[in-house]
């Protein structure tokens, strides 16, 4: 249970799923590369209940962390640098696609599927749903200063 948006006097419980799990070499938006794969997975949170509908819900976020911590990001490949069993693997991308966001009726819906990058056999991708406040916010601290009970962990592997 979470407060709703702008009260704290109300609570509404999101629904969370992980989906659709595949791992694949290429298709047709993602190209192949020797040594890689493409790992992807849907996450859908849905608000369905009366409080939700009437009071809004408080803010949530998916983001990605690599279970092992060992990866830098370069900004202007807009790729990430891998160590993985000895070799540095420097292609390594994560990609999203918002499927759907916003209200049917009286459901919230956020849908999006995740694409990571990543060395074959490489099990390390971890897509959390966190609950945030936006006030307090810090792009720039550790997953583990902003997770809570409430945070959801999917690890891809």
């Amino acid at each position: 249970m979470i407060p709703c948006y702008d009260t704290t006097e109300y609570t509404t419980a999101g629904k969370i799923t992980f989906s659709d799990y595949d791992v694949f070499e290429s298709d047709e938006t993602h190209e192949a590369l020797e040594g890689y794969e493409w790992q992807a997975v849907t996450t859908t949170t849905v608000f369905d209940d009366e409080n939700a509908y009437n009071y809004g819900y408080s803010g949530f976020v998916s983001l990605s962390d690599d279970y092992y911590n060992t990866d830098t990001y370069n900004e202007s490949t807009d790729t990430y640098t891998l160590n993985y069993n000895g070799t540095d693997y420097t292609e390594v991308k994560l990609e999203s696609e918002v499927l759907q966001n916003g209200w049917n009726d009286d459901i919230f819906t956020r849908q999006a599927r995740i694409f990571f990058h990543v060395p074959k056999g490489y099990d390390g991708n971890v897509v959390t749903v966190i609950r945030y406040n936006s006030a307090t916010w810090d792009d720039d601290a550790p997953i583990t200063d902003i997770i809570d009970d409430d945070t959801v962990f999917f690890r891809l592997k």
